[in-house]
């Protein structure tokens, strides 16, 4: 009969993996000291981050973006677990009215030491580490396939932590929001292609419609400058705005929310009798709007 195998980690001050009681003092004397005993939250750009790190052990960290959910990752300098499903629960604390454990899901475990999730799973492991929660991270040991190994990650330091994480997330939504939610794309001289700068917008306008389940009508509007015949221009600004429903379509966008528009050279935004302005003309915008808004044009 083959014997259980426990190992200790401290994350945040106190987490653990379980190995043999002759191995765990070994192992846990060399993690306590290297842990941080505290969470670290970053912003990089519109990116939030929620991180504790040890020195040549590994880290954890949440991450917000916009609207996108948040995610996980834990990250072992040196593989935990062997190839294959990393299971996570959460464990009520033992003095809980209630101490019934709850299954999660599974992590994604990438070779080498690391463990994803995003989606539910990554939030409900964020608001039950918030809710006083440890998670429990389960799953064949990389040094003995056969013999499980269990990581626990304690909520130590994490609630005033993850209420500044939240603050910070929320205002990458709304600068987020502040950015996309009125693009603008050009176009070369009586072209309608989408260039590479007019897809890397379009793709982040979609990611956030597709994210959020506010977000109501989009409207696109095609427009042109004023070098051509009244008749080509407004065909021109079809085709320029036909072009963006097109890609958003392609991006999974669904088409019942897109309402598109075109007004030949009607409504500058430049002067028509300036390359520059002309420049500023030659465009589509997209404007998203939430389920309680009413659509503007310009």
């Amino acid at each position: 009969m083959r014997t259980a195998r426990w190992v200790r980690v401290l994350i945040a001050g106190v987490a653990a993996i379980t190995a043999s009681p002759a191995h765990a003092a070994a192992f846990e004397a060399a993690f306590v000291s290297g842990w941080d005993d505290h969470w670290h939250l970053h912003r990089r750009g519109q990116a939030c981050q929620l991180s504790n790190r040890v020195a040549d052990k590994g880290s954890v960290q949440f991450t917000a973006t916009g609207h996108n959910a948040i995610g996980f990752e834990f990250q072992f300098h040196k593989d935990v677990f062997a190839a294959g499903s990393v299971q996570v629960k959460a464990r009520p604390a033992p003095w809980a009215r209630r101490p019934q454990v709850q299954a999660l899901g599974a992590t994604l475990h990438i070779p080498g030491g690391g463990l994803l999730a995003n989606g539910d799973v990554a939030q409900q492991m964020f608001w039950a580490l918030r809710a006083g929660m440890q998670l429990e991270f389960s799953g064949a040991s990389a040094f003995q396939p056969d013999v499980p190994v269990n990581v626990a990650l304690h909520n130590i330091g994490f609630s005033a932590a993850a209420e500044a994480f939240l603050e910070c997330a929320q205002s990458t939504v709304q600068v987020s929001w502040q950015q996309l939610s009125r693009s603008r794309v050009s176009f070369e001289v009586d072209e309608a292609e989408l260039d590479q700068a007019a897809r890397q917008t379009l793709y982040a306008v979609a990611k956030m419609i597709n994210s959020d389940a506010q977000i109501g009508q989009v409207y696109i509007d095609g427009y042109a400058d004023a070098s051509g015949e009244k008749r080509h221009n407004h065909k021109l600004s079809q085709r320029r705005a036909k072009a963006v429903e097109g890609y958003l379509r392609q991006l999974q966008v669904p088409s019942d929310k897109l309402v598109v528009r075109y007004h030949g050279s009607r409504y500058p935004v430049g002067d028509n009798k300036t390359e520059a302005g002309k420049r500023k003309n030659r465009r589509a915008t997209v404007r998203l709007t939430r389920q309680d808004q009413l659509a503007f044009s310009g």
